[in-house]
């Protein structure tokens, strides 16, 4: 029965990420950057292009998406289909983890808080690098965990080589090396600073990532995305910052905003964000955990440490003003807390019985039907047809009349868009004086002059 039951999770997880995957158009950092990124790598030996760094971060996430438009086409499906992959096999590793930690019924409880969350269906989406991100986290995070279990330093070896993996899809991974350091000062004390696979593990880290510093160390020679220093100018003072709270509750705060008259400051509202009930289920549990008197297992300091590291960085560091292109915050950026959260939930949950165990039953239960009204009742925010305007910004307003021509593109399994009508020409800016040429309005007129 459980085996049913594991599986029919695993089997809805994968049509809750694949419905979305094929009918819904690009968001910004795939169009824009990701598939560009793997659009330009080239094996060819007279085009010979591997690029290390080529757009914001580390290009190792761009071949996993150029392999997947060799293999199915330049197609959302090709171009997503190892970030459904590593979704998929990054809620493997997270039950297995779960299950090797604490029960196999705790694991039924991360699983069923990951399968059905829809920010993880949303990176599990795109072709972007936060899937694989999050894939290499997880593996880090099992490696670590078996090796604070007292099995050998080997694990310990894996867990920085694929913490290196998942710093080269973004440097925000870096923040498991403090958190790990915690773990270790809590469980073992200072002991682990004379222990020679510490220094090794260390080692196999900046071996890693060895590439993308290379990379950034000659930097001045390249024009193109964001280098260490850039992402790090984004860091203003010290001070606490709320913004990154709306990671488990974003939809909610929007919907309170809205109802006063306010605007939600947010930079990446592409991006679905977990219900409020998962979201305050997650929060509950590990503030729960935080309280608790008994002292945790490796486990539970382990992922304990991941959570408060995360969290804690980002919340106690306000924006500063930033380059053009690079947003002050986003508040995504938390993201590496949800496997963390997710494992210290499953064995509190399943450890629950009588009124409480129904009322968690309830909770999950109504999220994982909002969930699914989110992916299948279009709540999602994900588009089945886009459009964008080539080129995209117009600068510097000198007067000159330049050719906009409109593209379009539809999802994977819906037909190109029939009919298309011009209906206003806008331009989003300060500009007090526009003039616009050839726009034929009611006329599918794809191109005119701005």
């Amino acid at each position: 029965m459980q085996r049913r039951f594991i599986l029919g999770l695993f089997l809805l997880a994968l049509l809750f990420r694949l419905y979305p995957l094929l009918t819904s158009t690009y968001i910004w950092d795939e169009e824009r950057e990701w598939i560009v990124v793997a659009e330009r790598i080239s094996f060819h030996p007279e085009r010979l292009h591997l690029p290390i760094r080529e757009g914001h971060h580390a290009s190792l996430p761009a071949y996993f998406i150029r392999a997947g438009s060799l293999l199915l086409g330049k197609n959302p499906l090709g171009y997503r289909f190892f970030s459904l992959v590593a979704g998929m096999l990054t809620l493997f590793v997270l039950w297995r983890l779960a299950a090797r930690w604490a029960s196999p019924a705790a694991a039924m409880w991360t699983l069923a808080l990951l399968a059905l969350n829809e920010y993880h269906i949303g990176i599990s989406v795109f072709a972007v690098e936060k899937s694989l991100q999050h894939l290499f986290a997880a593996l880090s995070l099992s490696g670590f965990y078996r090796y604070l279990a007292g099995e050998s330093g080997k694990f310990l070896y894996l867990s920085a080589a694929t913490a290196g993996l998942a710093f080269l899809c973004n440097e925000r991974s870096v923040l498991l090396l403090p958190a790990y350091g915690v773990t270790l000062l809590c469980s073992r004390g200072w002991s682990w600073l004379r222990r020679r696979e510490t220094y090794l593990a260390l080692a196999v880290f900046l071996l890693t990532i060895s590439p993308d510093i290379h990379a950034n160390l000659r930097w001045s020679q390249s024009g193109l995305g964001a280098n260490y220093a850039d992402h790090l100018s984004r860091i203003g003072d010290v001070g606490l910052n709320r913004h990154y709270m709306l990671f488990f509750g974003r939809d909610a705060v929007a919907f309170v905003y809205g109802r006063l008259g306010r605007k939600l400051h947010d930079n990446a509202s592409e991006y679905p964000a977990m219900n409020p009930a998962f979201g305050a289920l997650l929060l509950g549990v590990v503030a729960a955990s935080l309280w608790r008197r008994r002292r945790p297992t490796a486990g539970g300091t382990l992922f304990l440490s991941v959570f408060a590291v995360v969290l804690g960085f980002f919340c106690l560091v306000r924006p500063a003003a930033t380059l053009p292109g690079l947003d002050p915050v986003a508040w995504f950026w938390v993201d590496l807390t949800l496997p963390a959260a997710a494992l210290l939930a499953g064995p509190v949950l399943s450890r629950q019985s009588g009124r409480r165990r129904a009322a968690v039953l309830t909770l999950v239960g109504l999220a994982a039907l909002y969930a699914g009204g989110a992916v299948f009742g279009k709540r999602l925010g994900l588009e089945p047809v886009g459009a964008a305007a080539v080129p995209e910004v117009l600068w510097p307003a000198d007067g000159r009349s330049v050719t906009v021509r409109v593209f379009f593109h539809a999802c994977a399994v819906c037909r190109p868009a029939a009919e298309a009508e011009l209906v206003e020409v806008r331009v989003d800016g300060e500009a007090t004086a526009v003039g616009f040429e050839g726009a034929d309005l009611g006329t599918d007129d794809r191109t005119f002059r701005v």
